[in-house]
């Protein structure tokens, strides 16, 4: 079966039968079934063919030759997170994992009446089970009476006593609902009718004799011919494309939901299992896992998703469809998310190379992983692949009304901007944006106005649409107040720039649309009119970042300012900025300053490797660990309230990267590096871990521009503000000086404590915030509450001596040659420092990942000693992890008044000499708030 992620596992077992996909197992009569041993890689559940007359599975996988399975694999088994959500869901387990006797704890309170007719045995009687599945089973019955008198129909069983939460109740009625309401449509399963009694509530509805398109695809040897798709796809775009336009998202789209009529394969082909549909908002979101794990789509995952989400399941079949693989594969649940969320399908291999341009392009185009690049239902429709292969009627699509609510909102430079890339388009693009407008029935004078468009939304309109809350978002665009437009204009508000950025000819487009632009649309204009127009905030330097994007000669738009007009819709559009690499690599800054070590007082220069520490890149945790880290890493830079400054040059690869940090061979270009390397923007992206808007500065390099393409993506949540500057420029200027700039360096309260000016350090805030609002809040408290106990403290921060020994083995030199290296973290040496530096009778806190108490009893006769295990107490119920433990013992020693750190970390001073006393660098560095750094004597 499909892995379920919110819903009854019934709801995604393959079908035979039209219902609404409940089986799991083909019983033979009431006898228990028999499992299956194994099925071909296009199930991912080991199911036989519920039709009793179509050939089994085992007899397909033998007839079909063994080079079309090209991976086969047992299915995949639940994660145990997925399954504990199932269990919780659907009232299967309770919270200690203990199984729910049916019709004990959950039961009670829920309300399981549905108000259906109670009549169904004197209506239908019922010829027997023809399969079962986890939440309920399906029969054949026959009409008694009524219009379906002797008619077959296929009638769905829930038991009642299966619906232990009230979410599984309400997925019952909306399914109900559902049905009833698109019922009608010629590829859409029939619904004739709901029943209920005490026990059970009875679907009942067309019984479909032709079996599941799973079977076809089998019998004909794995996969279809490019005719032979095209019909089936035809099929299932018109259905899914009637379902999105009531604001219905199927989300378990699959070849087992898919069923033919009768045994003819020319006979109509009609979807089914609508228990995991929902109804969905043409603004909003969805954000609950659920589907079949090789058809989910990438957003799912991420838990943010809308009809697209059904275009990918479409690009997934037309991809098994055309050459008998899946296009993501993996043994285990796990696996195929990762492939789903990182892999590309592979377009080299055959017969992918022997398809039309067209079918792969089409393919392509569906299983983008940006939802908003991927083709609506009806623009694929209209794709040349498709084109006169059907007689179809283009519907309306939704996609219109959004694009058109945000270009009545946009500015006039915009939709100068927007108007010179509609006179760009082909004929063969403008063919979808001709049938759009003719359904919006314009006027004798070829205009149409704002109640067009919920003139003819009204004419497709059913129950379903009212449910999704798809004519109150239609009837806030027809209040709109805007004049009327032609054609022309239609195409310029209409106009998808996200997805024509994902075609081969973007480039053409874009570099002609300018040169329009700058006859008609270009004109002089303000840095901060500019700022406006890109929705840049306050706290964004304009002058610095937008100064290049003007032409001094006659203050007008250069093209890549042209290009980020488009940005302007991102947020509420679904757009996003649209360019190669090619068009703005002009705009890469030829002035490049040199690295230093030192950096201004006013910066915090932080930097930190995504990597799984103490371990080679083979042996890297993988993702969790990599979202742990990236969590770590911002939470600390969340203590120091800070701007968080993103560096272009630092990589990580969300999943795994062998790679590590970006290191270029000499040979390697910097394309070819960052197609090994992600930049940490796109991980900060791709696992969500940006809440609010912040400033995103992208640090000096000669790859910023590409990572530029990245962080867009966060502009288009409305999560950054993003610019680029480089080390010169932020020296110089003084908007740059409430910042915290990341980079591979030390640790950010490392340096932070050994900053020079200490004094204003409250000078370098942030309005922002990012992730663990609660988990700071409840270190800095624990933090607080030490420093309360501490009272008026010193502090002191020891490393141990085989970190120094690494710095030995980098200069060559032997421990026992060369005594003085150690040192720095003997107790003698220690204590005759302190001794000079402090009063006795003081309160000393002390910390150190990796010296045991016992190491300071020494300083206990002089001074009040507190070490980090001493606070157990208040840290154990608050602190999670030994990192944090380590974060609270750095905010303690930033509030001493007396800080001692046993050696620096600038590598560049740490020239070794045999005289010790030479070594200056060596000695410990002491702090104070009043006097600033003082070297040791």
């Amino acid at each position: 079966m499909g892995i379920c992620h919110g819903k009854p596992i019934e709801q995604q077992q393959s079908k035979s039968l039209p219902v609404s996909g409940e089986t799991d197992e083909a019983p033979t009569n009431s006898q228990p079934p028999a499992k299956s041993s194994g099925f071909p890689f296009y199930s991912p559940s080991p199911v036989p063919s519920l039709f009793k007359s179509s050939p089994s599975v085992s007899s397909s996988v033998s007839s079909t030759p063994l080079r079309i399975f090209k991976r086969p694999f047992p299915p995949p088994s639940p994660a145990k997170h997925i399954r504990a959500f199932l269990a919780r869901r659907y009232g299967s387990v309770k919270p200690n994992a203990v199984t729910i006797p049916e019709g004990k704890e959950c039961e009670i309170g829920l309300d399981k009446s549905f108000g259906f007719s109670k009549q169904f045995a004197s209506h239908y009687e019922i010829d027997g089970e023809v399969g079962r599945g986890h939440f309920g089973y399906t029969c054949s019955a026959k009409g008694k009476k009524g219009t379906l008198k002797g008619q077959e129909v296929a009638v769905k069983v829930i038991p009642k006593s299966k619906m232990t939460t009230a979410i599984a109740i309400e997925d019952v009625s909306r399914e109900v609902k559902m049905l009833r309401a698109l019922t009608g449509h010629k590829n859409l399963v029939q619904f004739y009718d709901a029943f209920e009694d005490d026990e059970n509530v009875y679907i009942v509805m067309e019984l479909c004799k032709g079996g599941e398109l799973l079977d076809k695809i089998l019998q004909r040897g794995g996969k279809y011919s490019e005719d032979d798709a095209k019909k089936v796809m035809v099929q299932i775009l018109s259905v899914v494309a009637y379902c999105h336009l009531q604001g219905v998202v199927h989300r378990d789209l699959k070849p087992e939901n898919f069923l033919f009529s009768t045994k003819d394969e020319t006979s109509p082909l009609k979807a089914i299992d609508f228990g995991l549909s929902d109804y969905v908002k043409p603004d909003e979101r969805l954000n609950d896992i659920v589907g079949s794990a090789y058809y989910v789509a990438p957003e799912v995952l991420h838990r943010t998703y809308g009809t697209e989400a059904d275009m990918w399941s479409i690009g997934v079949i037309a991809y098994i469809l055309l050459c008998g693989s899946r296009p993501f594969w993996a043994r285990t649940e796990s696996g195929i998310f990762r492939a789903v969320l990182k892999a590309e399908p592979n377009f080299e291999e055959a017969p992918w190379p022997s398809l039309s341009p067209d079918a792969v392009d089409f393919v392509k185009r569906l299983l983008n992983k940006d939802y908003r690049k991927r083709l609506t239902a009806a623009q694929a429709l209209c794709h040349p692949w498709l084109v006169g292969s059907h007689e179809l009627k283009i519907p309306s699509d939704m996609i219109i009304y959004k694009l058109v609510k945000v270009y009545i909102m946009s500015t006039s430079l915009r939709k100068s901007a927007l108007a010179a890339l509609a006179k760009t388009l082909t004929v063969p693009q403008l063919a979808y944006l001709q049938e759009q407008f003719t359904l919006l029935g314009p006027s004798k004078n070829g205009y149409i106005s704002m109640q067009n468009y919920k003139t003819a939304i009204l004419k497709s309109s059913t129950d379903a649409m009212k449910d999704s809350r798809v004519l109150d978002f239609v009837h806030m665009i027809s209040c709109l107040q805007y004049k009327k437009l032609d054609f022309e204009e239609f195409c310029a508000s209409a106009l998808s720039v996200y997805q024509l950025e994902a075609t081969e000819t973007w480039e053409q487009h874009a570099r002609r649309a300018y040169e329009l632009f700058e006859k008609d649309g270009n004109r002089p204009i303000m840095i901060e009119e500019l700022a406006s127009e890109l929705g840049l905030g306050p706290s964004v330097p304009v002058h610095v970042v937008l100064q290049d994007w003007i032409r001094h000669s006659d203050g007008k738009l250069i093209a890549v300012a042209f290009l980020f007009l488009f940005t302007s819709v991102i947020s509420t559009g679904g757009l996003a900025l649209p360019y190669r690499t090619t068009l703005i690599g002009y705009f890469v800054r030829s002035t490049r300053s040199k690295r230093q070590h030192s950096f201004s007082d006013k910066y915090l220069y932080w930097g930190n490797r995504i990597d799984c520490p103490g371990k080679n890149c083979e042996t890297c945790a993988g993702l969790g660990h990599q979202e742990s880290s990236l969590r770590c890493a911002l939470e600390e830079a969340m203590f120091l309230n800070r701007t968080f400054v993103m560096p272009s040059r630092m990589c990580i690869n969300p999943i795994h990267n062998k790679k590590g940090i970006l290191n270029r061979s000499n040979n390697e270009t910097t394309e070819e590096s960052w197609e090994v390397s992600s930049c940490a923007m796109e991980s900060l992206y791709d696992i969500d871990l940006i809440s609010e808007k912040i400033p995103v500065i992208l640090d000096d390099s000669e790859t910023w521009h590409i990572v530029l393409s990245t962080s867009m993506k966060l502009k288009e949540r409305g999560s950054a503000h993003v610019y680029g500057a480089n080390r010169h420029e932020l020296n110089e200027s003084s908007h740059f000086s409430n910042l915290l700039l990341i980079n591979r360096t030390a640790s950010p309260l490392a340096w932070f404590v050994e900053c020079k000016d200490r004094g204003n350090r409250s000078d370098v805030m942030l309005p922002y915030s990012f992730l663990p609002n609660m988990a700071a809040s409840r270190l800095r408290d624990a933090a607080e509450k030490i420093k309360a106990q501490l009272g008026d403290y010193d502090a002191i921060h020891v490393r141990r001596g085989d970190k120094l020994k690494t710095r030995k083995d980098r200069f060559r030199v032997e421990r026992t040659q060369f005594p003085h290296l150690d040192r720095d973290t003997r107790p003698e040496f220690i204590i005759g420092r302190i001794q000079k530096q402090i009063p006795p009778g003081r309160t000393l806190f002390i910390g150190s990942n990796e010296r045991t108490p016992g190491f300071f009893s020494p300083l206990a006769i002089r001074y009040k000693v507190a070490y980090s295990s001493n606070f157990s107490e208040i840290l154990d119920p608050i602190i999670e992890n030994n990192y944090q433990l380590f974060m609270v013992e750095r905010l303690i020693m930033m509030g001493a008044k007396t800080f001692f750190k046993t050696f620096r970390e600038y590598e560049t001073d740490l020239t070794l000499t045999d005289d010790p006393k030479k070594n200056k660098n060596w000695e410990i560095p002491v702090y104070t708030m009043d006097k600033g750094k003082e070297a040791a004597s």
